[in-house]
């Protein structure tokens, strides 16, 4: 029996560490302003959102750690010149939090290595089941499958 992929979503942590963030002083700009503007739509305030994410302890519940993830440092003339980017982790409870898509937050902040590595599981996670669904009974469905896609349903073509 074969073990399940990781997904983003499992609270199984990833294999590997964290992977950087692939974004440029800008994307990492956009991300912060993009952050602000779906907690500030979604009428959550810092607080509310340090208390989902890290207790209800009043020494747990400080919005500097949201607050350095939406501020963006420019430099004298008015470039992004530093902004922090939450970790995979924080950031997929960030979305959780906000009801947004992981996979908009991951691309918005440049995480594509952890996208990658959800896709390569999802594809592993599908070649298993047609192995345990025998989908590829009949001789050679399995080299059609890569070309054509399903090539066969309750046993019709």
């Amino acid at each position: 029996m074969s073990s399940v992929p990781w997904f983003p979503y499992s609270d199984v942590p990833p294999r590997s560490p964290r992977a950087p963030s692939y974004a440029g002083l800008q994307q990492r700009a956009a991300f912060a302003r993009w952050l602000q503007s779906v907690r500030q739509e979604r009428r959550i305030s810092r607080k509310q959102l340090a208390r989902a994410l890290w207790g209800t302890k009043p020494e747990d519940t400080t919005t500097a750690r949201i607050k350095k993830y939406e501020t963006v440092i420019l430099d004298a003339f008015g470039r992004p010149q530093r902004v922090v980017l939450p970790s995979p982790q924080t950031l997929r409870s960030i979305c959780r939090e906000l009801d947004v898509s992981w996979l908009t937050g991951f691309a918005n902040a440049g995480y594509y290595h952890e996208l990658l590595e959800a896709l390569t599981a999802l594809v592993g996670l599908a070649w298993q089941w047609l192995d345990e669904d025998d989908a590829f009974a009949r001789e050679g469905a399995r080299q059609s499958f890569r070309s054509l896609g399903v090539t066969e349903l309750s046993g019709q073509i």
